[in-house]
């Protein structure tokens, strides 16, 4: 039939969830709401683009990749996120390309997989883990294994591989949270109205503000910041006209355009930044990963420089600030830059400390208190790009990452 689908199913039961908490959950901080959409369109999401819908105690998402992920004896670190969102759910993630006879799906109940089972025409089986689900019997019992461990369906009287049931086996999972079968007729999800998100240009980096940074990046410098070498994903910034933007030509104009705010050295092991933002009047703590070594010398209390680019966040203020009492109100959200960590320009980095008031770097140890009443243990990761986005950071090391199966094929 040609189906293909990349989908999430998670049952939230009671919980209460909000299209901000999934968005966050999948990595995806900030993603702007785009308009409504069909589930034939949701069921097999483009790059960059995910959907949302609600069906019951059932959150439904199409997105592209994160389904792979599922497909694994362990828990992933794209999983681990998930779990911590939405606890004990029960959370599946289903992958279907009939074209090349993909299929497979993984699922989590009380944070432990439980089932994972998946395969393509080059191996009809290659994940199969835990037990049988009660959606997979009606095919199961009419499976035979031969000598050679190549595993068969009797479907009519005639044996199928394991690659050419798979559709089936994903369209019948589908009832364990729908119901009805992928592709019933009656399946509720073709009438679910979905809500489309894709990748926003997240700050405004050509906008000069009226006390700028001036001071240029440092390659060397820019390198120890990269977040693959920490075993950290490379964050991705879209452009107004869609284009994926260049982070480092990113960085390099927040240091010259940005607004000049005071930072402090919270902690030192692990690496603690504290960025202030004048025009929020808020705070937020940079964690800097293990084996980042900084270019300078530094100690508990030392001021350092933040170069911050401020944004909308869609009229909303981005939920893990705190806004102060002497906000602007202009802004919403803001990515700060530790200029110190950036620039070699040590000289000029120092003048413009010397051009921030006494009042502000006096606002830090004091916001600071607030926001860890409100966000315990919360942090951002300070590296190339992440300090933007609200992902909830509470140790200096990402979770476990198993590379799934579906990466040793094709």
């Amino acid at each position: 039939m040609g189906f293909s689908a990349s989908l999430i199913f998670i049952k939230a039961g009671d919980q209460s969830v909000t299209d901000k908490k999934v968005l966050e959950a999948l990595w995806q901080v900030g993603w702007d709401y785009t308009g409504d959409a069909s589930f034939e369109e949701a069921m097999f999401a483009d790059e960059d683009k995910t959907y949302i819908a609600y069906f019951n105690d059932t959150i439904v998402i199409g997105t592209q990749d994160i389904p792979l992920y599922f497909l694994s004896d362990e828990i992933t670190g794209s999983e681990e996120y998930l779990i911590e969102q939405f606890g004990d759910a029960e959370i599946a993630g289903v992958t279907l390309q009939s074209s090349v006879n993909h299929w497979g799906y993984g699922i989590i109940q009380n944070k432990q997989k439980i089932r994972a089972y998946g395969g393509n025409y080059q191996a009809p089986v290659l994940i199969n883990y835990g037990n049988p689900l009660p959606e997979e019997m009606g095919l199961l019992e009419n499976r035979i294994t031969k000598e050679d461990g190549a595993v068969y369906y009797i479907i009519d009287g005639q044996e199928y591989s394991a690659d050419a049931v798979g559709e089936e086996l994903v369209f019948d999972l589908v009832q364990r949270y729908t119901g009805y079968a992928l592709n019933d007729v009656n399946n509720p999800l073709d009438t679910l109205v979905f809500k489309r998100f894709e990748k926003n240009k997240y700050y405004d980096s050509n906008t000069k503000a009226e006390i700028s940074g001036d001071l240029t990046l440092s390659d060397e410098l820019y390198d120890r910041l990269e977040p693959e070498q920490y075993g950290y994903q490379k964050i991705k910034l879209t452009q107004s006209d869609g284009s994926l933007a260049d982070i480092k030509k990113y960085i390099q104009t927040a240091l010259a355009n940005g607004a000049i705010n005071p930072a402090i050295v919270f902690q030192l092991k692990p690496l603690v930044v504290v960025a202030y933002a004048y025009d929020i009047d808020c705070v937020v703590p940079l964690l800097f990963p293990e084996g980042y070594e900084p270019p300078i010398a530094i100690e508990k209390g030392q001021r350092l420089l933040s170069i911050n680019m401020y944004g909308k966040n869609g009229g909303e203020l981005e939920q893990d600030l705190i806004e102060g009492k002497n906000s602007t109100g202009s802004w919403k959200t803001f990515a700060p830059h530790i200029a110190d960590f950036y620039s070699t320009e040590t000289a000029l980095i120092e003048e413009k400390k010397k051009e921030i008031e006494e009042q502000y770097w006096e606002r830090i140890p004091v916001l600071i208190q607030e926001y860890f009443k409100v966000n315990p243990n919360r942090k951002r990761l300070g590296l190339n790009a992440y300090s933007g986005f609200a992902l909830n950071y509470s140790r200096p090391t990402p979770p476990p990452s198993k590379k799934p199966w579906w990466k040793f094929w094709g």
